[in-house]
């Protein structure tokens, strides 16, 4: 399921799983996924798959936003 989640942080537009988690997050932040990181890496092993992402921030919004409340 976390690879799922990094999925949907770093979707392109127009895609399956682009929606608003990754609308808010582009509008600051360049979203990379970065590595898989295997269950057996942790104690105890989770039952699901986690990942290593990247959030760089942008010198200015991808967007120009009036109002930050009222664009969430």
């Amino acid at each position: 399921r976390g690879i799922e989640v990094v999925e949907r942080l770093a979707a392109a537009p127009g895609g399956r799983d682009y929606g608003l988690l990754t609308v808010l997050l582009g509008l600051h932040f360049h979203v990379e996924h970065v590595l898989d990181v295997p269950s057996h890496y942790f104690h105890p092993p989770p039952k699901v798959h986690s990942a290593v992402v990247r959030l760089s921030r942008r010198e200015k919004p991808r967007a120009e936003v009036v109002s930050e409340a009222r664009f969430r």
